[in-house]
């Protein structure tokens, strides 16, 4: 697997994680292609929970759901993504949720830009990688 080089940073995604998580796992692709998938699969309801949570304005839904889905982003390299959520975790423990709509679609097309990222690292893993599903 081929990671963007340190010229080609990602805003959206840190390569170092990823490649970190591929050489710890050497002739395993299989692992990093089920990371990636997990994350895929779980995101998009972490997200809705969280969105959820802005607009009924419930400051501890709001830490809770931010929280999950700051471990999940961290765990792939979306350090942006997962200080957005960290942010929001933050106002929800301090019960500050008046200017948060505005994070929340911050954070919103930043999880786009994460998604679009993995989909294409993913076909790139599955393309390398024919033996498996």
């Amino acid at each position: 697997m081929t990671f963007p080089s340190p010229g080609d940073l990602s805003a959206h995604l840190d390569p170092t994680v990823l490649e970190d998580l591929h050489r710890q796992m050497p002739g395993r692709p299989d692992i990093l292609i089920r990371i990636i998938r997990s994350f895929l699969g779980a995101s998009p309801d972490l997200l809705a929970a969280l969105q959820t949570a802005v607009r009924s304005r419930d400051p501890e839904a709001v830490r809770r759901a931010a929280h999950a889905m700051k471990s999940s982003n961290a765990q792939i390299g979306a350090r942006r993504l997962a200080a957005m959520c960290y942010e929001l975790e933050l106002l929800g423990s301090l019960g500050q949720l008046l200017d948060v709509d505005q994070l929340l679609v911050e954070l919103e097309i930043e999880y786009q830009c994460v998604e679009e990222e993995l989909g294409v690292m993913l076909t790139g893993l599955l393309a390398g990688n024919s033996s498996l599903p």
